[in-house]
């Protein structure tokens, strides 16, 4: 029986090397077991009916048009939130459809039934954790929930996956942890083999950030991945892909000269044209083969 359909908040396309290898795809899902102070994503816990709703098969069809980036690249879909793996039903029977030609990538809290890491551990291809702080009392005060079910969920998926596919992070959170609780978390993570330690800090001062960023983005001329000007530089890596891809595969393709400077998304109805016509000659080429 087909899984019914699950809230999802947001679909974002064209990332690179962030949550994986290539170009992937973060599929946010709807709702999270946690209270985190500072929440990236508070729309996950507000109403459910506000979001739109796929099916696993809807899904796929949505999120089928990069499949030829996925390929090239390496790439696949990230599956975030909330708590994607409150949705692990749903992401194996998305697996089922797409089978093995993308990866599978799963970023969570791990603070779910044992049940839900079962059902996916055969299938994601990375896990990304954000374990927040290993001390108990620590994580309880930030999160509003206990952090035993993350460590043995932890435990688990070590003795069944290699150490390398699991990214932990471990963040600096100002007011709730120090620099000696993240060093204390890192070293209990070592211990259980862990080598893969993403180490950040939380930025409180929103605000700031955003007037900083905006007053950057009047400053910007010239194509940097490093400046706020990310689309552009989004769109100009996915048309070396479209072209790297032609060219392996000897699928005439001569992609348009764009005469923008800037790009506020990294993709347009233009570019999609050009990805699906050398898709389609793809699936043609495997087809008489």
């Amino acid at each position: 029986m087909s899984i019914q359909k699950a809230p999802i908040i947001g679909i974002n396309r064209h990332r690179f090397l962030t949550d994986g290898e290539g170009v992937t795809t973060l599929v946010v899902f709807h709702g999270c077991p946690l209270d985190c102070k500072y929440c990236l994503n508070p729309e996950c816990k507000t109403n459910a009916e506000r979001h739109e709703s796929f099916t696993p098969r809807q899904l796929y069809d949505k999120v089928q048009i990069d499949d030829l980036y996925f390929r090239v690249t390496g790439g696949g879909v990230v599956f975030g939130g909330g708590e994607p793996l409150l949705q692990s039903r749903f992401i194996e029977e998305f697996n089922d459809i797409c089978g093995d030609k993308w990866s599978i990538y799963i970023e969570t809290s791990l603070n779910v039934d044992q049940c839900h890491v079962e059902r996916l551990v055969s299938i994601a291809d990375s896990w990304i954790i954000d374990i927040k702080d290993w001390n108990n009392d620590i994580y309880r005060n930030y999160t509003a929930c206990n952090n035993f079910a993350v460590k043995r969920n932890l435990e688990y998926l070590l003795s069944n996956v290699d150490a390398d596919k699991i990214q932990i992070r471990v963040p600096l959170i100002p007011c709730y942890n120090t620099i000696g609780d993240t060093e204390h978390t890192i070293a209990e993570l070592h211990k259980l083999g862990i080598t893969d330690i993403d180490k950040f800090e939380y930025k409180q001062d929103v605000a700031s950030l955003k007037e900083k960023i905006h007053k950057k983005n009047n400053q910007i001329t010239t194509l940097d991945p490093d400046s706020i000007n990310m689309g552009k530089f989004r769109c100009e890596v996915l048309k070396s892909i479209r072209i790297h891809a032609a060219e392996c595969n000897n699928i005439p393709y001569t992609p348009h000269e764009c005469p923008n400077n800037m790009c506020a998304t990294g993709f347009c109805p233009i570019c999609d044209n050009e990805l699906k016509k050398i898709t389609n000659e793809y699936y043609k080429q495997i087809k008489i083969k």
